[in-house]
């Protein structure tokens, strides 16, 4: 049996191909025509490890482009002459790409992980988590963002993570809005511990609620090393909901 949970990509495809308008239109060699947030495609993680501690965000960035580039690029390319792909996966595996993947890098070794276990709810490629929001409970794009976090859904339940740690304040408060993964924080509290519990496939399953580690609203240091203590206390007691 596998310890990691591949991503099945096609099935991403079949979402965007369900929403998105003439993607003939797009080339991934020159700028964005529309610039609108599905023509840009998706982008996530290749696999994810089973049983790991799972660090949980928004969605992926999306590249700035220059002063002048008010139209930018897309990410959805011809695999031949009448099927498209859709989007892009990646697999972080050291230190390189910015400071976002750097800090959960170094965070998921100090844990003891061997590898870096981290999805986005979403994956759509955009800088703004305000309008990634305001399009969440929009009609017109409400059906593209439920598709989206029912596989998310499906993807971590079958990752079984010893703990989800959510870093991401607009992420834990949608996961108690819209009960993602049947969340519901008053019987699920755990007094002892002091952390919110789930139910996956049938386990118990601890969710911690933090902000982000990196950026201009990144935690400060004091939190970042209350948080480290708080995920390795509640796995050292592991004992005490499993």
């Amino acid at each position: 049996m596998e310890n990691v949970v591949r991503i099945d990509s096609a099935k991403i495809d079949d979402i965007w191909k369900n929403h998105i308008e003439n993607p003939d239109e797009l080339n991934p060699d020159e700028l964005n025509p529309r610039d609108n947030i599905v023509d840009r495609g998706y982008h996530i993680e290749k696999e994810l490890p089973k049983g790991g501690i799972l660090f949980l965000g928004m969605n992926p960035s999306y590249p700035k482009g220059t002063e002048n580039d008010t139209k930018k690029r897309t990410y959805i390319r011809k695999k031949d002459k009448d099927t498209f792909v859709y989007g892009d996966s990646y697999h972080v595996t050291e230190k390189s790409d910015g400071n976002y993947w750097n800090k959960l890098l170094e965070t998921a070794e100090k844990l003891g992980e061997s590898q870096l276990c981290h999805h986005d709810l979403f994956f759509v490629r955009e800088r703004n988590q305000a309008t990634v929001l305001n399009l969440i409970d929009d009609a017109a794009w409400k059906e593209f963002f439920n598709e989206q976090l029912q596989m998310s859904e499906e993807i971590v339940k079958a990752a079984e993570p010893r703990i989800i740690v959510v870093v991401n304040a607009g992420v834990s408060n949608l996961i108690k809005a819209k009960h993602v993964f049947g969340f519901n924080p008053t019987p699920y509290w755990w007094e002892k511990l002091g952390v919110d519990m789930l139910q996956i496939n049938g386990k118990n399953t601890p969710i911690l609620f933090t902000g982000m580690l990196t950026g201009q609203r990144a935690i400060d240091n004091g939190t970042y090393n209350s948080l480290m203590w708080h995920i390795n206390y509640v796995l050292q007691n592991e004992n005490q909901y499993r």
